[in-house]
């Protein structure tokens, strides 16, 4: 009887980890020295009675080849690298209050006439990590349209007046308190030219602000045109179509119960430096945000700054309800965000 042929031995070097087949792996067994190919394949005469393997980041191991073919598992290499350290890639995010446009509610928006402060709060989306603060994001609201000319305009655009935008950190009552950044944004009626769809990117240019436990509020309050201006009061004057400017106060204890509605407009007094004159704004010139209608009063974080005083939308709305038991109000959130990356 003839004696039985002698089977060559074929295998494959893979990743223990990844399961991905290890090309230029050294294999060593019986005097022979061979690497396996692209495929992480190898070939031998005959299956020997102990392997060797190898390859660069992988722990050696020996082997004891079974009988049929089989795959070889390499294990990565732990390396630890004198004064290097390794971290994770922070995680970039962006947080925005929920809500959506509803028509006409959130079409227009209010402008922020100069001493006008409104904000939004954001707390740490989880109290176990650290965040830092890149970057404000904000958008300008469409002015109400004042008549056919106003069609053909750009409405987020401002004519008249400043915007402030500062990172406040929460004071002991909960309100805004203590500014984070020794400086404010200031958005100019020329940068507000610059918006995408609204949008304007206001970078931080702290590196290393960190978002603080009790979360932070971006507060944006209107100004006048320049810091050479004052703001004097805010005016209400009864319409006329020729020198609007020249009108008389509207008075609203003259209006009688059944007397029709009255049409007026709304001007914002200011004062230029080194002189007694005054010149009248219309306030709808002034910037605006614009804002979305919350989903629930659970989930509203916009605040306002009202007679002397920061009080939330929330609360504010609580009050008038014990006041006004019969009527419904709507809460909202401003777009204001928050880029922050997750450390």
């Amino acid at each position: 009887m003839a004696p039985a042929l002698a089977q060559s031995y074929r295998c494959v070097v893979a990743d223990a980890r990844t399961r991905a087949a290890l090309p230029a792996a050294t294999v060593q067994a019986a005097g022979r020295t061979l690497r396996t190919d692209e495929a992480g394949r190898f070939e031998l005469p005959a299956r020997p009675a102990q392997l060797q393997l190898s390859h660069v980041g992988y722990q050696p191991r020996q082997w004891q080849p079974a009988p049929a073919a089989d795959t070889l598992w390499l294990t990565p290499q732990a390396v630890a690298l004198p004064n290097v350290r390794v971290r994770a890639q922070p995680r970039q995010l962006v947080w925005r209050a929920p809500g959506k446009a509803r028509w006409p509610y959130d079409a227009f928006a209010n402008s922020l006439t100069p001493t006008e402060q409104v904000a939004m709060l954001y707390r740490p989306a989880d109290a176990t990590r650290s965040y830092r603060i890149r970057a404000v994001r904000l958008r300008l609201g469409s002015r109400a349209p004042q008549g056919p000319a106003d069609l053909l305009r750009d409405l987020r655009r401002f004519p008249e007046g400043r915007l402030q935008v500062q990172l406040l950190a929460p004071g002991p009552d909960g309100a805004p308190a203590t500014a984070l950044l020794p400086a404010s944004w200031e958005i100019t009626p020329a940068l507000s030219e610059e918006h995408e769809g609204g949008w304007l990117r206001l970078p931080v240019a702290d590196a290393e602000l960190r978002l603080p436990a009790a979360g932070v509020f971006i507060v944006a309050n209107g100004l006048t045109g320049s810091a050479a201006e004052t703001f004097v009061r805010n005016r209400t004057l009864l319409y006329r179509k020729h020198n609007p400017t020249a009108a008389p106060e509207f008075d609203p204890q003259k209006l009688k119960g059944s007397a029709p509605s009255t049409r007026v407009n709304s001007y914002v007094e200011v004062q230029p430096a080194a002189t007694e004159a005054t010149r009248l704004v219309l306030r709808h010139e002034f910037p605006a945000l614009a804002q979305l209608t919350a989903p629930s009063f659970g989930a509203c974080y916009a605040w306002a700054y009202r007679a002397g005083r920061w009080q939330s939308v929330v609360a504010y709305y609580q009050d008038l309800k014990s006041r006004f038991p019969k009527r419904e109000f709507t809460p909202y959130n401003y777009e204001l965000e928050l880029e922050v990356e997750e450390l």
